[in-house]
């Protein structure tokens, strides 16, 4: 892989080099990684981006205790406390500008004005038009860049039982990978608090986000049930809470995070231009490193943003 230099689709890739037989097995494992992991389609995604990510050194994970939104509470008390505003349920439908004089207007009628604006909504929606936002006058080179950018789907199925009966079948088991309809699964490892996550991304998620929430949480039960040769009724007697998110069909997302495709570093170059010194974008789909995908991915690209508009500003 290191030595390919042209860049090629993933399957590209491997229809080229790998395509003998003796390498089906490498040839699921990657096309199955890059699915699950970079929820991408493989017919489309960078083999040099895909590459420069897994080749990356390997960061230690982590969890926030207590959550994401540990970390959201800490910049909304510090916005807040510089005298900044966040409002909600103000769903944006335009956007008026010219350059240093935007007008926003919420689907509700009102307005808000200012001399720049961050753009941070998902790349979903913006390669969705017409768009759920209208900006007078259009900037259609963006809307095409935004379709250059792969973006991709997940459903997730969490599950919280009466008590973590995994660690009965084996200790420390952290991630589990089946051939189910929901394949990934992982645990709250180093804690046993008795929540499962099921995870199914990209192509693997194309069936499932078509279907309601019942079904899904069915197929989940029955993925479990599968992997830990255990009876439906088990599982569902032990169950006590359950949550399906489906990213496709959420309105404000249309999808879950973005993947590099052929071409996608170019887009990447517009989305990083602000429009006339006054429309900036910012979002882990415009962010130009390593690690896509991912909240760091999100914080840098707004921080960036913000040194963006600072500087257009002296």
């Amino acid at each position: 892989m290191n030595e390919v230099k042209e860049d090629l689709t993933v399957d590209e890739f491997l229809k080229k080099y790998f395509s003998d037989d003796k390498y089906k097995g490498l040839r699921t494992s990657v096309v199955r990684f890059a699915e699950g992991f970079d929820v991408a389609d493989t017919s489309k995604a960078s083999l040099l981006a895909l590459r420069e990510e897994w080749m990356e050194e390997e960061n230690s994970h982590y969890r926030v205790p207590g959550g994401h939104d540990q970390l959201i509470n800490h910049l909304e008390k510090q916005c807040k406390g510089l005298g900044g505003q966040i409002l909600t349920s103000a769903v944006v439908g335009e956007i008026g500008w010219k350059k240093n004089d935007v007008t926003v207007i919420t689907t509700d009628g009102k307005t808000y004005n200012g001399n720049k604006v961050i753009i941070t909504v998902s790349l979903g929606l913006l390669q969705t038009q017409p768009g759920i936002i209208r900006f007078h006058p259009t900037i259609d080179n963006y809307f095409m860049a935004a379709r250059k950018i792969g973006f991709g789907s997940v459903v997730k199925v969490l599950l919280q039982f009466k008590e973590a009966f995994w660690e009965e079948k084996k200790k420390n088991i952290g991630f589990l990978f089946a051939n189910e309809p929901v394949p990934t699964w992982w645990t709250q490892l180093p804690s046993s608090y008795p929540l499962l996550t099921g995870w199914a991304g990209g192509p693997q998620a194309w069936e499932l986000e078509k279907k309601d929430d019942e079904t899904i949480l069915q197929l989940g039960l029955q993925s479990l049930s599968n992997i830990f040769k255990m009876r439906g009724r088990e599982l569902t007697q032990l169950l006590t809470a359950s949550l399906i998110a489906n990213w496709r069909n959420d309105p404000f997302a249309r999808g879950a995070y973005s993947y590099s495709m052929v071409g996608s570093a170019e887009a990447l170059k517009i989305f990083n231009t602000p429009v006339n010194s006054t429309i900036f974008f910012a979002g882990e789909a415009f962010y130009e490193g390593p690690a896509p995908g991912t909240v760091e991915a999100a914080l840098v690209s707004g921080r960036n943003a913000a040194k963006k508009i600072m500087s257009h500003e002296q």
